[in-house]
Parts: structure tokens; C-alpha cells; sequence
């Protein structure tokens, strides 16, 4: 299965206005339906570089190192 480089986020302005310092780092374009061949979203809908927003996702959500040696910890 071939996953697309992009995703579609329906409600992008809200996440670029409540996460301002991810604004700079998504790679966002927006797209109308002639740019999209072959598919059909929404005029308003922002696509994003997938990448980005995996780094993104990892760097917020990851587990801190402090965390990482608790449960080390308790594995012993």
C-alpha cells in the first residue's frame, strides 16, 4: 500500500492559530480542487507535508528522558 506524502486537515486555521510555534515548521499549501487531480476535497481544505508533522508529533509527544529512566527503573 502507498501512503500519500500529504494529509488533509479540514479545520487548519484553527491548528496554525492555536499552535503558532508549528506554523513555521508545517509545510502549508493550499489547494484548490483543479490543483488535485483526480481528487475531490474542499476549497478550504490545507494540505501538509506529512514529514514535518510526524517530527512534529514525536518531538511533543515523545517521552522525556526523565520518564524514559522511571520506567527503566522499575523494569529492573
Amino acid at each position: 500500500m502507498v501512503f500519500p506524502s500529504f494529509i488533509a486537515i479540514r479545520n487548519a486555521r484553527w491548528l496554525t492559530r492555536h499552535h503558532a510555534s508549528a506554523r513555521s515548521r508545517l509545510l502549508l499549501r493550499h489547494c484548490d480542487d483543479r490543483q488535485m487531480s483526480g481528487l475531490q476535497f474542499a476549497r478550504d481544505t490545507y494540505y501538509y507535508d506529512i514529514k514535518p508533522l510526524l517530527s512534529l508529533a514525536t518531538t511533543h509527544f515523545a517521552p522525556s528522558s526523565q520518564h524514559t529512566r522511571s520506567a527503566r527503573r522499575l523494569d529492573e
